[in-house]
């Protein structure tokens, strides 16, 4: 009698299926297909659990980057910190190696961290939860500016195979460049926060954070954290229903911009004038190689010369030509 299948025979590992394309569709979807052992990454699973024998679920999730697999086990277990409070997930077995012996693909066996995703219970929460959640934000935020590193970019094992130049942190880990040209990550690029009962439990993607000058990170305030602008559902909805969501975004964002404040890294980045965030954060957010951008930079500066405490005149006349593309 032949083995029972561990999954659905319906159920596909290997294909990206979020998103389509207008131009090209079938071709980038291809690309975006990874063909690896899906079986042996079920094993591995397995031995590395406790008590566990079989797969009895799996269920595939997808995001903009990563695809994850929710594998609950005959034990009832489900698989999916150090340095500080915040609650992250345990990693149990990882590995990048693809060659031969290998399940063909990158990985990380994780824990999974209890709750909810947040992105999905936001609409469902009354103002009072979502003040709640941005104080749980709030504390996670002031617990990772508490730790201090001695230079800017990611952090990698203090192993053999780490990229060079590096700084050594301790015996375990050490600091060296940002594997991307520019990089977008802080807490609003923290995708999934799991939260219950509007207080935050855990974070679970970790890939666009690194360590980053403060002022980049309040380039791109989290958007629970601004104010809310009008759109055609806005628009549709009744009066009272449109104020009480338009009150709630006020709120929301005074609350976390009065939270942030007080964290002495993200305080002194905040209380800089905008401009001169945009402007030292240029050339981090790749600015620098875009004309529009850079001459909208240009222009913010000339604009604001003497209102930022620079003397005579802006060195640098933007165009009237420019001033329109812009």
């Amino acid at each position: 009698m032949p083995a029972r299948p561990r999954v659905k025979d319906a159920f596909d590992p290997y294909t990206y299926t979020q998103g389509r394309w207008l131009h090209k569709d079938e071709e980038l979807r291809k690309v975006r297909s990874l063909k690896f052992d899906f079986e042996a990454l079920l094993d591995v699973a397995i031995k590395c659990t406790i008590g566990a024998q079989r797969v009895v679920h799996c269920e595939k999730k997808e995001g903009g980057y990563n695809r994850v697999f929710l594998i609950r086990f005959d034990n009832e277990s489900q698989q999916v910190n150090e340095r500080t409070k915040v609650c992250t997930p345990r990693v149990i077995a990882s590995s990048a190696w693809t060659g031969p012996g290998s399940v063909g693909a990158e990985y990380m066996i994780t824990t999974v961290v209890p709750g909810k995703s947040l992105g999905d219970e936001w609409n469902s929460m009354n103002p009072l939860q979502h003040v709640e959640c941005i104080k749980s934000l709030a504390g996670l935020a002031k617990d990772l500016c508490e730790a201090n590193f001695p230079a800017f970019g990611s952090l990698y094992l203090n192993t053999r195979r780490h990229p060079f130049p590096t700084i050594a942190l301790d015996a375990d880990y050490c600091i060296g460049t940002d594997p991307e040209t520019y990089r977008k990550g802080h807490l609003s690029r923290v995708k999934a926060v799991v939260l219950e009962s509007a207080i935050v439990t855990g974070v679970i993607d970790w890939q666009h954070t690194a360590v980053e000058p403060a002022y980049v990170s309040e380039i791109e305030t989290p958007d629970f954290g601004t104010e809310l602008k009008l759109d055609e559902d806005l628009d549709n909805l009744h009066c009272d229903e449109q104020a009480a969501i338009i009150d709630d975004s006020e709120r929301c964002a005074k609350v976390w911009a009065e939270l942030a404040f007080p964290c002495y890294k993200m305080g002194k980045a905040v209380a800089l004038e905008p401009v001169y965030r945009h402007f030292l954060a240029a050339s981090y957010f790749g600015w620098l190689t875009k004309e529009i951008e850079l001459i909208s930079l240009i222009n913010d500066i000339g604009r604001l010369w003497n209102a930022i405490g620079m003397t005579g005149e802006c060195p640098y006349k933007v165009s009237n030509e420019d001033r329109e593309r812009v």
